[in-house]
């Protein structure tokens, strides 16, 4: 597959209009060779998903869940094991669904004892109307920030796998920088800006100050973004390719003063040139 053509196909998926000018005049600079389909270009496109794509992919969704559920589980049991017994909860450990299945089980007790009081129980079971409103209440709010905590790792994750496929489409960084998928430039990237003082910001790409999360962090008078980290990096850590030493020519002559071959080296080669190209012109 085409270098080009792998990078149009991951642009487009970021929602960028394939005919937008910014981005054809980025893939006309790409250079024009082949990027091994095995290797490199299916794993890029099969791994590196957006936002929607990962909210549909079953695998994904699943985990988040998981995750999200585990907290939730510890405390719906302190409060199972109340009202019932230890073979019940494990009963319910057992379920496709255990965190559901005790959610349910836990307002199916709530409405039994609503239903079963006398005038003289009021009192207890205003208490356990309380106490299970209130768990309830601490769930949904206690799933809502472990899922926004897990939404965020993954979003960090995806934004950092983005950079080191940046870096390895560079053609100007050294392939020690490139090695395991990017990784290495993507933790030296992480410690430039821990030691400036900074933290990223993944929603704008822009470098706060890490006392201050809500002020950018400026470096040189000039304000702070990944792009500005990223070359900061990558030439702190001379990852960037240097450039190669003009070739020289040297030409060997019938012999010098020692009776030895002579050589002229390039420099005077192209000033005889020069004279010559003058005397002729004359």
């Amino acid at each position: 597959m085409k270098l080009k053509d792998l990078f149009t196909t991951l642009a487009t998926r970021a929602g960028i209009a394939e005919t937008d000018a910014k981005l054809k005049a980025v893939i006309d600079a790409i250079p024009d060779f082949d990027v091994d389909d095995e290797t490199v270009a299916n794993p890029i496109k099969t791994n590196l998903i957006t936002e929607l794509e990962a909210e549909s992919r079953p695998t994904i969704k699943k985990k988040l869940v998981a995750q999200a559920l585990n907290g939730v589980d510890a405390q719906l049991e302190a409060k199972l094991s109340k009202i019932f017994t230890a073979e019940e909860i494990e009963a319910l450990k057992k379920d496709e669904k255990p965190t559901i299945k005790k959610l349910t089980r836990l307002l199916a007790k709530y409405d039994e004892l609503e239903a079963s009081s006398k005038p003289g129980d009021q009192a207890e079971l205003n208490k356990t109307i309380l106490d299970l409103n209130g768990t309830i209440e601490k769930l949904k709010t206690d799933n809502e920030v472990a899922v926004n905590a897990v939404r965020s790792e993954y979003d960090q994750k995806l934004y950092f796998n983005s950079l080191a496929n940046k870096v390895i489409a560079r053609a100007d960084v050294t392939d020690y920088a490139k090695a395991k998928e990017g990784k290495r430039v993507i933790t030296d990237l992480q410690e430039t800006i821990e030691a400036a003082g900074g933290v990223l910001d993944f929603k704008t790409g822009n470098v706060m100050q890490k006392a201050d999360p809500t002020a950018q962090l400026f470096i040189d008078n000039k304000p702070a973004t990944v792009d500005s980290m990223l070359t900061k990096t990558l030439t702190e850590n001379e990852y960037i390719k240097k450039s190669e030493p003009a070739g020289s020519t040297t030409i060997t002559t019938a012999g010098g003063n020692d009776g030895k071959p002579a050589q002229i080296g390039s420099g005077i080669l192209k000033t005889i040139q020069q004279a010559t190209e003058q005397s002729k012109a004359s």
